[in-house]
């Protein structure tokens, strides 16, 4: 797509049990993800190739996150563009 407008973050929330991942999809070939907890934590931080990309629910691939709200900020490669959404995780 050429803008943000049709992102989307799914499962929204991810209950207990899910063992999938979150996708987050819509993005911009070059987007920078980074996903923080509510306290502003940066948790995962990806360059989308465009599309889709997806986040295991984990702190960069350590240990599974905590329940909570998590941000989500999304940004084209020139900064013209910028998208916020965020996602409950239930542990």
């Amino acid at each position: 797509s050429d803008n943000l407008s049709n992102v989307v973050v799914y499962p929204n929330p991810v209950r207990p049990g899910y063992t999938g991942t979150v996708k987050i999809t819509g993005l911009l070939d070059k987007a920078n993800v980074k996903v923080t907890d509510i306290s502003g934590n940066l948790v995962f931080e990806q360059i989308a190739a465009g599309g889709t990309i997806e986040w295991d629910t984990t702190a960069f691939g350590k240990y599974k996150v905590a329940s909570g709200v998590y941000m989500i900020f999304i940004t084209s490669d020139d900064a013209t563009e910028t998208k916020v959404s965020k996602v409950m995780i239930i542990r």
